[in-house]
């Protein structure tokens, strides 16, 4: 029973030093926001990643919602600014990457979309993966491409998952394909294929391990063959 005691005070007092940090650094963060370039956001980044899973549910909504504000056009931030936003989203586990995913949806600005696509990929997260597949279907051809990429550092271990996914990669190529086919090389669909297909290429060999195909009928064929 001491020992039990012993424990749950030493969880608390990490939970009261954990939320001390995340005021702190919002506190930071607040400051930041009207004042032009983007002062020390990194560092709050890395502190609320760190420290936010360890303070209260209501705690950590607002710390949500209020970084999420951080994108409105009214505090003028540059991409740099809303990356690291992204990445403190999508590091601070589900909750945090829904918001990011609604954040996405509801962006114009091709570089912060990519910067979430960016931040998706890197969070280590696999259920990014889910978003990420949808963002590859974005008309900014950059920001598909930078899902797609992104979609190589959450690669599944389940047989059957890989497959999922190597099918919707498959699936776009053959759709990016077809729209370019016949079109000279100023127009937006031949654009799209070139900026999607090294993208879609480096992403299909990482999944299929090595292997070196250059089309999306050839790589339909490979994926039939395995078993």
């Amino acid at each position: 029973m001491g020992i039990l005691l012993a424990c749950a005070v030493v969880a608390q007092a990490d939970a009261r030093a954990s939320s001390a940090t995340v005021i702190q650094a919002m506190r930071e963060y607040y400051a930041l926001l009207p004042v032009p370039g983007n002062g020390n956001i990194e560092s709050i980044r890395d502190r609320l990643i760190e420290h936010t899973p360890h303070v209260s549910a209501k705690m950590a909504k607002s710390v949500r919602r209020q970084i999420d504000k951080g994108f409105a056009k009214k505090y003028k931030k540059d991409a740099a600014f809303h990356k690291a936003l992204a990445e403190t989203l999508a590091g601070l586990g589900k909750p945090g990457l829904n918001t990011l995913y609604k954040r996405y949806k509801a962006t114009k600005a091709p570089a912060t979309r990519i910067a979430i696509a960016e931040a998706m990929g890197a969070c280590g997260d696999e259920i990014a993966r889910g978003s990420l597949v949808k963002m590859m279907h974005d008309k900014d051809a950059g920001v598909a491409a930078a899902a797609v990429l992104a979609t190589v550092q959450l690669i599944p271990k389940d047989v059957k998952a890989k497959r999922g996914v190597m099918r919707s990669l498959i699936d776009l190529y053959a759709k990016t394909t077809a729209k370019a086919q016949g079109k000279g090389k100023e127009t937006k669909e031949r654009k799209a294929y070139e900026t999607l297909k090294p993208a879609l290429d480096k992403a299909l060999n990482a999944y299929s391990e090595g292997e070196e195909l250059d089309t999306a009928q050839a790589w339909d064929a490979w994926l039939r063959e395995q078993k």
